[in-house]
């Protein structure tokens, strides 16, 4: 349909019967089938029949007194409340006695107080009727008559609202358009033309700014049925969310219209956003690496007291058209409506969806209000999830965390006041639902479920502490943990703001149960998640790890131990610190170069997030001394001796990035251990221990010896490792530690704290496992030379087969089958895969290498690489085992094994020589000393999908082109020569070693190296 023109007609301007009466019935009742949603025709006559009586009703029983200052002002003086200083006579005024001094001035004083409370009434009089005094407004559409349809009403749509002097608020009671010109944009031009009308009465009554909000009504999505309203009541929500209208987060009864009608229960309220509706911060979740959604925004809300004092004179105005009069302050939905608002300080405006189960509420606000609400929470709600558990705080203890009361059992709300124990901000934020019944009006609401969580000024981090939803069909939990989570963000960013952090909180931390509170819900394990949310109690979800990390939550990589709760309690390691992943959470990008030939050969993008260790620890130490303030624990530097917190401290230090795991990535969320990049974050102490712990005391041992460990020495292996710029090589040393032996001499860290506190200062973890690998710039190419793991005790049974090499897999028993090997290895591709594309590789390195240093007794391979493949069973089976080799440190070397090859490593078709670094010492000191040559071992490298094939062959091979090969070496040989200092013409000359002569002659008789699988 073309445009039409129409123009806008104020029936309150110009009245018209007819039109009004046309209106009624040509778009009002086919709109409003339900009669409890529709004002009788009559109510609207007789509102713009008596508008010049509403005008003058403040003339009639008045008279004039003016003040004794003679400044002409008046005051209205109502006869029938007796409200008057003196009488004139018609024969004169009254005679006053002469009277002493004193009794003139008490008689003065009382006169006083007497015009005090006169004029007390007086304004409380006037308020009340300007609560009657509507104006009340319907204003039409009217089509042109050479643009209206033949046999059609020249009525295009209509919008009848009322303005509310006392409040400076309007409602919009109906706005609709005619079926046969829908999609031309009328109603969003009737919605323009009220809120400029409404901004138009507000500055006529002084309010320059405009209107404070203007309400409309519009039907529940959940209880009116597509089928029973004009419209899909989703699809209407749809088009008002467009046209700037958002949901009130309040359940809302709307009063009868008339004396016909009932009240009506299946309304939302809503409300318009103008410049006048104030707003906050918003912190979106992020739990799906898009960056696209981790914006900031801005959530905009309603004072509780303005949106009450609207109720109320809505709920009067629509009661004043009643007979008989009755008292509707004592209705019990309007009760329960005032009840809602005076639990809380703000109404947030809400997006969509509509749906509104529950009502949120933050019991830290109108604290005596809701204290009944809090120990109902506590006592049904919270003991009965963490019975038998040293994890629940006192109520005591929320209750000293919760505002100021004074002797008067006033509440003091300000934020610089919070209590005497600490200045966090403790929150309560409930789920409630209102009973849709007219019994009692003073039952308190049901709670749903409910989150609590503090916000701490001084780290600007937040912790949630206890997370209770209550299940149902639907999908109704998730809605429930949503909700009551976005919310809490809210209330943490306006928290943030007030305290000067206009960026908002840092971080919003979680303590996640690694094992379920009570035997009765054992079975509620992740594996069964859709049936626990379906219960219908109210359960603690802080254990489900699965649930958590789809709500956005990520584990940090570190052993988290919560402080005591009590006196009596001790601190305790069986928690997790989790973190919601929101846009402030920093990340570091992991091109995956491996991938699966299932994948269609797509690149992966993983963003690894992390949080600085920094923050961590402020928040944490902070958590730990407001936790014992608060909990009257006597000694308040008890968390200073605690074995377990200074462990946990120590950690943190080694560690300047802790990595967020995923639950679907790492199956063991529990584990005890900790990766440590030496490169990355260098500790003298545990590079000593790595040093003194490997299988030979490299500074001592004999070089002629054919099982020697090719490392060089430990001054210059420390020195590469802390040489940042290095165009050669960027050499790493990741190792895996663990505090096992620190807490297993902690029996009882609370009773012995003198001693604790003499041991804290030499906490230092064991290492179990560690890999020393490279990566080289100038070919684009990672080497991973030596894997070790910790020596078993003899208690242990090592199995030595090389299907099952238990030794990669470490202490399966004791570990909960925390594969070492494997986790050193992927974490080392990770961090070469990371260092390659931020030089600028967007496909990631070249290959990556691994060197097998384990010694071949009958390695036989032919130089013909036709039958090369047929070596692959002598190479693998003639490895020598590892418990044959006599070593003298902690650490055993894994060699090559099945389950090495099943990660997808796949070994050269070449006689493989390590280039000498243990030898090189003697070298620089001139020693004349023959060294002997090294035999050949295995050098494999990981399979990648770019690798060429090599069709020419009966069964066709991968292959790496040799001038890659060749250019790896040369870069990895040049750079070992070069950080000791010494010529590889030097070394060649010098001594009797013809290694890199072997292996040119090798690639002479090559033109490709392949790969044996």
């Amino acid at each position: 349909m073309n445009k039409i023109s129409f123009e806008m007609v104020d029936l309150r301007e110009s009245y018209d019967y007819e039109l009004l009466k046309r209106f009624y019935n040509e778009l009002m009742i086919p709109n409003f089938p339900d009669e409890n949603e529709l004002e009788p025709l009559e109510s609207w006559v007789e509102m713009f029949g008596n508008l010049n009586e509403n005008n003058n009703n403040n003339n009639n029983n008045n008279l004039n007194f003016f003040n004794n200052d003679n400044n002409q002002e008046t005051i209205n003086i109502n006869f029938e409340n007796n409200l008057f200083f003196g009488s004139n006579g018609a024969d004169g005024a009254d005679i006053i006695e002469y009277q002493e001094e004193e009794e003139q001035q008490q008689q003065q004083k009382q006169k006083q107080q007497q015009q005090q409370q006169q004029q007390q009434q007086l304004d409380k009089k006037n308020n009340e009727d300007d609560e009657e005094n509507i104006e009340f407004h319907i204003v039409l559409s009217i089509c042109s008559e050479k643009d209206r349809i033949e046999g059609q009403s020249n009525i295009l749509g209509g919008i009848v609202f009322e303005y509310y002097p006392s409040i400076n608020c309007g409602c919009i009671t109906y706005i609709l358009v005619n079926d046969n010109y829908r999609g031309l944009g009328i109603a969003s031009k009737l919605l323009k033309e009220s809120n400029n009308r409404f901004n138009d009465i507000a500055n006529r009554f002084g309010h320059l700014s405009g209107c404070n909000a203007i309400f409309l009504e519009t039907n529940s999505a959940e209880r009116v049925k597509p089928e029973n309203d004009v419209m899909d009541p989703s699809k209407r929500h749809s088009i008002f969310h467009k046209m700037g209208i958002r949901l009130l987060d309040f359940d809302y009864i709307q009063p009868p219209l008339s004396n016909d009608s009932n009240k009506c229960k299946d309304l939302l309220l809503l409300c318009l956003l103008t410049q006048n509706i104030p707003k906050q911060q918003k912190l979106k979740i992020n739990n799906n690496n898009n960056n696209n959604n981790n914006s900031i925004d801005r959530y905009y809300y309603l004072p509780s007291l303005l949106l009450e004092s609207f109720i109320k004179v809505f709920w009067k105005s629509c009661y004043s058209r009643i007979t008989p009069k009755i008292n509707w302050k004592k209705d019990v939905d309007y009760q329960r409506m005032v009840d809602q608002l005076k639990r809380r300080e703000i109404i947030p405006l809400l997006d969509l969806p509509w749906n509104r189960p529950w009502t949120l509420v933050d019991l830290r606000d109108s604290f005596n209000s809701n204290r009944s609400l809090i120990t109902k929470f506590y006592n049904q709600i919270l003991v009965p999830n963490f019975k038998g558990h040293h994890e629940l705080e006192s109520l005591e203890s929320w209750f000293k965390m919760l505002p100021l009361i004074d002797n008067n059992s006033n509440t003091n709300n300000s934020n610089s006041n919070a209590n005497n124990y600490n200045n966090d901000f403790f929150h309560l934020l409930v789920a409630l639902r209102y009973l849709n019944d007219d019994i009692d009006h003073n039952q308190e609401p049901i709670i749903c479920g409910g989150i609590a969580f503090e916000y701490h000024p001084k780290s600007n981090c937040a912790l949630i502490t206890y997370f209770l939803i209550g299940g149902g069909e639907n999908n109704r939990s998730e809605m429930m943990a949503k909700a009551l989570l976005q919310r809490s963000l809210e209330i943490i960013e306006q928290n943030a703001i007030d305290c000067g952090n206009l960026a908002g909180c840092n971080a919003i931390f979680i303590e996640n149960n690694k094992n379920n509170h009570n035997n009765q819900n054992n079975q509620n394990n992740n594996n069964n998640t859709k049936e626990y949310l379906n219960q219908d109690e109210i359960i603690e979800i802080s254990y489900n790890s699965e649930f958590l990390e789809k709500l956005g939550f990520m584990k940090l990589d570190f052993n988290y131990v919560q402080p005591p709760l009590s006196f009596e309690k001790s601190s305790s390691n069986s928690l997790n610190l989790l973190v919601l992943l929101t846009s402030r959470i920093p990340q570091t990008i992991d091109l995956n170069l491996i991938e699966n030939e299932n994948e269609n050969n797509n690149i992966n993008i993983n963003n690894n997030n992390y949080l600085p260790n920094s923050l961590i620890i402020k928040f944490i130490q902070t958590f730990w001394e407001n936790t014992i303030k608060r909990n009257e624990i006597i000694n308040l530097n008890l968390y200073e001796n605690d074995l377990n917190f200074n462990i946990m401290m120590d950690s943190l230090k080694r560690k300047s990035k802790i990595q967020l795991l995923k639950s679907s990535l790492n199956s063991s969320w529990d584990n005890n251990f900790t990766l440590i990049d030496l490169a990355v974050d260098f500790h003298q102490d545990l590079f000593d221990q790595f040093y003194n712990s490997l299988p030979f005391n490299n500074e001592n041992q004999n070089q002629n010896n054919n099982n020697y460990l090719n490392i060089e020495p430990k001054s210059i292996l420390q020195k590469s490792l802390l040489k940042k710029s290095n165009f050669q090589e960027d050499i790493h040393i990741l190792l895996l530690v663990s505090y096992d032996n620190n807490n297993n001499n902690n029996n009882n860290n609370n009773n012995n704290n003198n001693n604790n506190n003499n041991n804290n200062n030499n906490i230092c973890p064991t290492i179990y496992g560690s890999i020393i690998f490279s990566y080289f710039p100038i070919s684009n190419c990672g080497l991973i030379s030596n894997i070790f793991i910790k020596r078993p005790p003899p208690s242990e049974n090592i199995n030595n087969n090389n299907e099952h090499f238990t030794s990669l897999y470490g202490y399966s028993i004791k570990n909960k089958n925390y594969d070492i090997g494997i986790e050193l290895l992927n974490d080392s591709i990770g961090i070469i895969n990371r260092i390659s594309t931020s030089k600028t590789h967007i496909s990631g390195p070249n290959a990556i290498f691994l060197e097998c240093s384990t010694i071949t007794n009958n390695y036989s391979s032919s130089n013909n690489s036709n039958n090369s493949n047929n070596d692959d069973n002598s190479i693998v089976n003639n490895i020598k085992k590892f418990n044959e080799n006599e070593n003298e440190g902690n650490f055993i070397q894994i060699p090559f094994s099945n389950e090495i090859k099943n990660q997808g490593w796949l070994i050269l078709d070449l006689k493989y020589y390590q280039p000498p670094r243990n030898s090189l010492k003697y070298i620089q000191s001139n020693e004349n000393l023959e060294i002997l040559e090294q035999p050949p071992s295995l050098l494999c490298v990981l399979n990648c999908l770019q690798f060429p094939h090599d069709i020419s062959l009966p069964s066709p091979s991968l292959y790496i082109p040799k001038d890659l090969f060749k250019k790896f070496l040369a870069s990895y040989w040049t750079s070992i020569f070069s950080r000791n200092q010494i010529s590889i013409q030097q070394y060649s000359t010098n001594k009797k070693n013809n290694t890199n002569i072997k292996l040119n002659q090798q690639f002479n008789e090559k033109d490709k190296i392949l790969l044996l699988n």
